[in-house]
């Protein structure tokens, strides 16, 4: 148990132990003392000192999984995770939180495992993607927007999402622009393809 010091008894003995042991860190030096770590900070900061810190070892990554590297505990997390896929993915189709709270982990890992696999979940919550054809755009699409002038009508009389037909118009360079002072060609817009 820590016991209760003065302030100027705890700035002395950590002042004399950071003189005697200037490479000691900072956690140490407050077991030594026998007080918080808060406080022998405190008087570090006071003192004009930056505290030291621990070294900690660095696991190695010595696996890889499709160009990222990481640690064997990882890799081999990531490998059961895989041969699990089939039966949550295919058989089940579960989506990505429900896949986390089955094997008690967040939906953000399990997401990002699925990114370093290169594999996207069938059940999406529900949403589907669909990767446009857009080599015939500047005969179907582009007519449309000339005609109309604006995007939310071209996307209702094509059928395609608005933000698709906007990026696509935006990247080929053919969006016409409202405001004189913002030059929309500088911009470049996600799922351009």
């Amino acid at each position: 148990m820590k016991t209760r010091h003065k302030r100027g008894d705890v700035a002395k003995a950590v002042a004399a132990l950071v003189a005697a042991h200037p490479d000691m860190p900072t956690k140490q030096v407050a077991e030594q003392i026998g007080t918080s770590y808060s406080a022998v900070y405190h008087v570090l900061h006071h003192l004009g000192l930056k505290p030291v810190l621990m070294k900690t070892r660095k696991k190695k990554a010595t696996h890889e999984i499709n160009g990222v590297k990481m640690n064997k505990l990882k890799h081999d997390r990531i490998r059961e995770f895989e041969k699990m896929l089939p039966q949550l993915d295919e058989r089940e189709r579960l989506n990505s939180e429900d896949v986390a709270s089955r094997l008690g982990l967040s939906a953000v890992t399990i997401c990002s495992w699925l990114k370093v696999l290169g594999r996207r979940l069938k059940n999406n919550n529900g949403r589907t993607f669909y990767a446009h054809d857009k080599t015939e755009w500047a005969n179907t699409v582009l007519p449309i927007y000339q005609q109309t002038g604006n995007v939310r009508a071209t996307a209702k009389a094509v059928g395609i999402n608005v933000c698709s037909i906007y990026r696509w118009l935006a990247n080929s360079g053919h969006l016409v622009r409202k405001r004189a002072d913002r030059d929309i060609s500088k911009y470049k817009f996600q799922n351009h393809r």
